[in-house]
């Protein structure tokens, strides 16, 4: 880790002390909480939609992880990889988040453990490297390259498995999900860097572009995609053969989109955070919730004085992206932030 020490400091303010706080009163908002109680059986009755057995027996398949926080995460993936060995197949698990994890093998797999990932909590090889092979071009000015994570390329076979959400920098009718897994997930840091460096304002183009050439070029399987409701559940669990994969995936971003958490009322003084983190958010916390982003495409959503970030999530493994949208934050938060890996 690489940190900076912030010292505490101690101003004194003339006159705080005569500063009345206005009344306050407590509030609760209430989302949908419905919910996938049991989760195994729900992804049983959505493999026993098709006949995938004929297509992964005998072969080794590469299941994608992300770097995202999800609901029921390591029991999801283990229920997918218990599937693939029942249809007589060799699942191992590949890392798929792009540049996180500093960027590194070692820092994806410290990912992967802190959501209970591990060859033996899963059953199954968990596989790390950054190395990709170039797979095609987009049809665009600079042709600029696709790519795929080298085990995954050399797998026989490939699941994609991840949540949809709306995304943090960009809106189109793909966004956060199957698709930015291919496009932009199993790119690793090589693959991202050159959609990220042609600017958030082509993702909703290149996002489901990048996509198209990966499932033209590799052997997707199928996909599984995974919505959260308000209160950090799975509310939708589906499963997407690979000529239903793009369709699939603009449907799930819909409901997400319904189930989304947002504040029913606009126009506040301050809005605190307790905790940030790339678990939770490309940007740490939400925009689409706080209203607070990078990108210009928030700024109508919703409306912020103040934000004030009190500290970081375990799971951001210290990676504070994100921080700088703070008016205000803590010392204790400056002092856990690894700033190599942010």
């Amino acid at each position: 880790m690489q940190n900076i020490y912030f010292p505490s400091v101690s101003i004194p303010i003339q006159g705080l002390d005569d500063v009345v706080l206005p009344d306050m009163v407590r509030i609760r908002q209430k989302f949908s909480s419905d919910r996938i109680t049991d989760i195994p059986a729900h992804l049983k009755r959505e493999f026993e939609r098709n006949d995938y057995a004929p297509l992964v027996q005998g072969k080794r398949i590469a299941i994608t992880v992300g770097s995202r926080g999800i609901p029921d995460n390591s029991l999801i993936v283990r229920t997918i990889c218990e599937q693939l060995k029942e249809w007589g197949a060799s699942p191992f698990i590949v890392p798929a988040m792009g540049s996180h994890g500093g960027g590194t093998a070692e820092g994806n797999l410290e990912i992967l453990e802190g959501y209970g990932i591990t060859e033996d909590s899963i059953g199954v090889p968990v596989c790390a490297s950054m190395d990709v092979v170039q797979i095609g071009t987009l049809d665009d000015e600079t042709e600029t390259p696709v790519y795929c994570d080298r085990l995954a390329y050399e797998a026989d076979g490939i699941v994609i498995y991840n949540k949809v959400k709306p995304h943090t920098d960009f809106k189109g009718k793909h966004e956060s999900g199957l698709l930015k897994m291919m496009a932009i997930g199993l790119a690793k840091h090589k693959g991202c860097s050159e959609l990220h460096k042609r600017g958030f304002d082509t993702f909703a183009d290149n996002i489901p572009k990048s996509a198209g050439v990966f499932l033209d070029k590799m052997n997707v399987v199928f996909a599984v995609g995974a919505v959260q409701n308000a209160y950090d559940r799975i509310c939708d669990l589906k499963v997407y053969p690979h000529n239903e994969i793009i369709a699939g995936d603009a449907e799930l971003l819909e409901i997400a989109k319904e189930r989304f958490p947002r504040f029913r009322f606009d126009n506040i003084d301050v809005l605190v955070i307790d905790r940030i983190g790339k678990d939770i958010s490309g940007e740490g916390a939400d925009p689409n919730v706080t209203g607070r982003g990078f990108m210009p495409y928030f700024k109508d959503d919703f409306h912020t004085k103040r934000l004030f970030i009190r500290g970081l999530s375990e799971q951001s493994h210290h990676n504070a992206c994100g921080l700088g949208l703070a008016d205000i934050t803590t010392s204790r938060c400056l002092n856990s932030v690894d700033w190599q890996s942010t």
